[in-house]
């Protein structure tokens, strides 16, 4: 799984995520792209994501320990923590 995140010019958090899976596909396809559109619609709107990802870190699917939620789910939470660090740290 690829991920395309895309930030606003203004404070540099994400705004827009996009999942790319190349040949694979399913539900886990599916499922990984709806939490990206829910995802990209809170941010646009400026909502505070981190309790949403909060609750989707630790997912597991049958398939793997680390599922495509979880990995999605930590590498948003991480990005947006430090970004958000950063521009505190800016003023």
């Amino acid at each position: 799984m690829y991920l395309t995140v895309l930030f606003d010019n203004k404070d540099s958090l994400p705004i827009k995520i996009f999942p790319h899976f190349g040949k694979a596909g399913g539900c886990s396809q599916l499922f990984v792209s709806a939490i990206c559109d829910i995802l990209s619609g809170e941010l646009e709107r400026k909502t505070d994501t981190i309790p949403i990802l909060s609750r989707l870190v630790g997912q597991s699917c049958h398939q793997h320990r680390n599922s495509c939620v979880d990995i999605l789910s930590r590498f948003m939470l991480d990005m947006i923590t430090k970004k958000k660090e950063v521009k505190n740290e800016e003023g």
